[in-house]
């Protein structure tokens, strides 16, 4: 994948990778990043430093991975970054919990079968559907279609540009405020909890 046009095939990362290739190393990051810190914010509750430290450590265990052993089948690369991420994020509610001497009932939910195809589903689901709907409560239009475009539907930079007649200069100050403003209205539904936002706080 040159210049972030085009999707390469899992399985043809993964080959190249394993083969020591640079590129396919940022390929897979470009192409894979944003869906992980999505679901890792969404989950973390809107802890954006805890989510971006989980998403580091993410890629650098599956680059690890896939550069000696690799997975048994590379068109599941998807399934095994974002298992690899859960995992991250109950592996720091179990310790939470144990700092507390508190059992957590939803982080022993999660904890139950945590490598399956099921949980790695439906955490992504929850994730995207708990995204879009805050995305929905933006109040500036363009922020919403922005962070929808980017994050959502994945669309690449220089389409998001073309499509909103942004330069990419004015893209980066744009979306630098929209996600300010989307992680402040993070922060307001964590401190209603009786608002049914779909955040676990």
């Amino acid at each position: 994948m040159r210049h972030g046009t085009q999707r390469a095939a899992p399985e043809v990362l993964v080959d190249r990778i394993r083969r020591g290739d640079a590129e396919a190393e940022t390929a897979l990051i470009s192409q894979y990043s944003r869906p992980v810190m999505a679901m890792l914010a969404v989950r973390a509750g809107g802890d954006v430093q805890r989510a971006e430290d989980l998403h580091q450590e993410t890629f650098l265990i599956v680059l690890k991975r896939l550069r000696t052993s690799g997975i048994d089948d590379p068109r599941k690369l998807a399934a095994f970054i974002h298992r690899t991420a859960s995992n991250l994020l109950i592996a720091e509610y179990r310790k939470e919990a144990r700092r507390k001497t508190i059992a957590d009932p939803d982080t022993i939910a999660l904890g139950i079968d945590s490598g399956s195809d099921q949980l790695v589903a439906l955490i992504r689901e929850e994730a995207d559907d708990a995204v879009r709907k805050l995305i929905q409560e933006l109040r500036n239009p363009r922020d919403r279609e922005l962070l929808y475009r980017f994050y959502i539907l994945q669309q690449e930079k220089p389409v998001v540009c073309q499509i909103m007649n942004l330069s990419t200069e004015h893209f980066d100050r744009v979306i630098s405020r929209a996600r300010k403003r989307f992680r402040e209205l993070i922060d307001e539904r964590n401190a209603a909890p009786d608002l049914a936002t779909g955040i676990p706080t």
